[in-house]
């Protein structure tokens, strides 16, 4: 069975959930991403933007679905010579 997942289901789960669980959800992005504000996460509920893969990963584990369920976009980021010698 093949899950199709429509962010009109994270409007569905804000919906639900409450300002608890938008608060819940922005907290866990932010934890990545700390410019991310409460618009950014109204225009995914739209549908108006796609998440980035890191993004879309907590979204899924806070809603509760399978990555593969959300629609995201990935984004290569170069690695940097610093950033490789600190992990390299």
């Amino acid at each position: 069975m093949i899950t199709i997942f429509s962010m009109s289901l994270l409007k569905a789960w804000l919906d639900e959930n409450g300002f608890e669980g938008r608060q819940k959800l922005l907290r866990a992005i932010r934890t990545i991403n700390p410019r991310f504000g409460k618009a950014n996460l109204t225009l995914y509920a739209q549908g108006k933007r796609i998440p980035e893969i890191e993004t879309a990963r907590i979204i899924a584990k806070i809603i509760g679905v399978s990555l593969e369920s959300v629609p995201y976009r990935y984004v290569h980021k170069p690695v940097s010579a610093e950033t490789e010698a600190h992990h390299g």
